[in-house]
């Protein structure tokens, strides 16, 4: 767990907890904790376009998108009903059905998609009908979403026409390479409704055109699923620092999820599995870390964490190593699972 609040109305903090570099908080915003007195005192969140300080339940600039809402004062949050409604960045990027790419309203990233071209070409001038008449991504059915992953793919990936298809399963995974062929599929279930966001599905296509690459490109029958072909696979996302940049925080802690689970903890594994030969057998801590493969283990363990914490991740304390600690939890009537 990276953090936990709890709230009251426009998202003031009444009792919460949270990880140390752990950033985002409210709706997935990243938070402030710098800002105090901007705006009236306490920390802001940042929605991309606007500075959201939620000691007072307002923006602290006009929402560009006013013109089409006139009832609303333009600085309110959720149109002042929180309970019913959420802010997102405030502008979004608009698709049509055949997946052709229309245009962006302003700088957010909300992928929204329109029955045709004419509908968003008609309501160009009034951003409020024009989200009216549109749809989240992931409430559209899977030939568009698959027209949709295709253009992405197109504009951001390879430049081609290369389709990509839809896939339903389990919400921790992104998608899916076949290896028979080098399709790409993508997750329409994937959690936090990643596929909603414009970049955050980048994030999931580029990961998968790692493994066609692997596959098709350089020779490798597994298309890169070997464990540790897959570890630098899934590290790829998080050392681009174009991309990781535009990700929101749902997303980057997905991606640092996936590697802390699968990697930091494999890596933590292993050499609890190497230490435990040591601690059984009544030999010592000097044993174990003149042992080559000990320290090769250790090796790759500092570079797996160091990766992780580069990309904004917090190792947790049960997953930091401590040769030390191991042999002194070896000791206890109740072991400590590692």
């Amino acid at each position: 767990m990276f953090s936990y609040q709890k709230y009251l109305h426009f998202c003031p903090s009444v009792c919460s907890a949270w990880d140390k570099g752990y950033r985002y908080g409210f709706n997935g915003k990243e938070i402030d904790k710098g800002s105090e007195g901007m705006g009236g005192g306490g920390s802001t969140y940042d929605y991309g376009f606007r500075i959201y300080n939620p000691s007072l339940g307002k923006f602290l600039s006009v929402d560009p998108l006013f013109k089409g809402f006139p009832w609303n004062s333009s600085y309110c949050y959720a149109e002042n009903i929180p309970i019913a409604f959420i802010d997102i960045d405030g502008l979004e990027r608009y698709f049509a059905a055949d997946g052709s790419y229309l245009g962006q309203q302003g700088t957010s990233n909300e992928i929204r998609v329109v029955d045709a071209k004419e509908i968003y070409e008609n309501n160009m001038s009034n951003s409020s009908a024009l989200y009216k008449a549109s749809k989240k991504l992931s409430e559209t059915s899977d030939k568009i979403n698959s027209n949709v992953y295709t253009t992405i793919y197109k504009r951001e990936i390879r430049g081609t026409d290369k389709k990509i298809d839809v896939q339903h399963t389990t919400s921790d995974q992104g998608g899916q390479t076949n290896p028979d062929n080098g399709d790409i599929l993508i997750n329409k279930d994937v959690e936090n409704g990643l596929i909603n966001n414009y970049w955050d599905l980048v994030s999931l296509l580029y990961h998968e055109e790692g493994h066609r690459k692997k596959g098709l490109v350089d020779g490798d029958k597994d298309f890169g699923n070997d464990f540790w072909e897959h570890e630098k696979i899934t590290y790829s996302v998080m050392k681009n620092k174009e991309l990781w940049s535009k990700l929101s925080g749902n997303c980057k802690k997905f991606h640092l999820d996936v590697y802390r689970k699968n990697y930091l903890k494999a890596a933590q594994t292993t050499l609890a599995t190497i230490a435990r030969k040591y601690t059984e057998t009544g030999g010592t801590i000097d044993q174990l870390k003149n042992d080559p493969k000990y320290k090769e283990a250790l090796k790759v363990y500092n570079t797996i964490k160091s990766k992780y914490e580069a990309a904004g991740g917090e190792t947790p304390a049960e997953m930091k190593w401590s040769a030390e600690k191991f042999f002194e939890d070896a000791k206890k009537t109740e072991p400590v699972k590692y």
